[in-house]
């Protein structure tokens, strides 16, 4: 089984101005290939004659708008946990109350995943609106892969009596832009 950390080939197709990743198989057919992929709303396929293939029902949870995880997702990619923050982010959409348990319970294997692809996603999070307020609510799992925010808690300023929070409501004021964001998030980080 190929892991989320090696390369496969893939292709993009532009139609009508939507783009559409195309990708080999991760396993032997589609079905095991729909199973392999993080999310449920990320496991639908269409057949040449335009009909869905949903083993996983992502197409009722997007109608729903819940996030979900396949099983064994986090095990075979832990950049999954952000991913899902990320499509909170995007889409408002609510992470569903075992996949939520999950994330935090194995939040410390984002340690595993190489450290250019936790950026590529912290990246794409921080270009959420409120990310500040996402930030805020995952902070656990923030604090595994840029423990630095921790030392933010509790502490007090001329500005606020929780750096932590002053930051994050900073983040979200600031314009989308990731220098803008990436300045605003450690900013504070200079003091003692």
């Amino acid at each position: 089984m190929m892991s989320q950390n090696e390369r496969r080939n893939t292709g993009i197709i532009n139609s009508n101005g939507l783009d559409i990743e195309i990708t080999e198989y991760r396993g032997e057919n589609l079905y095991e290939d729909l199973f392999l992929r993080d999310l449920t709303m990320n496991s639908v396929a269409m057949d040449v004659d335009g009909n869905y293939i949903d083993p996983l029902n992502g197409i009722k949870d997007v109608k729903n708008m819940i996030i979900k995880f396949n099983p064994n997702s986090i095990e075979y990619d832990p950049n999954a946990i952000l991913r899902a923050i990320r499509f909170e982010g995007i889409l408002g959409f609510n992470i569903e109350k075992e996949s939520l348990n999950n994330m935090f319970d194995n939040k410390e294997k984002l340690n595993l995943v190489v450290v250019e692809r936790i950026r590529k996603e912290i990246f794409k999070i921080l270009l959420c609106d409120n990310v500040g307020d996402l930030i805020s609510k995952y902070r656990d799992i923030f604090y595994e892969i840029i423990p630095e925010l921790k030392k933010l808690e509790g502490v007090s300023n001329e500005n606020s009596d929780d750096l932590f929070e002053h930051t994050m409501s900073v983040v979200n004021k600031t314009s989308s832009n990731i220098y803008l964001r990436l300045a605003a998030l450690f900013n504070d980080l200079g003091v003692d």
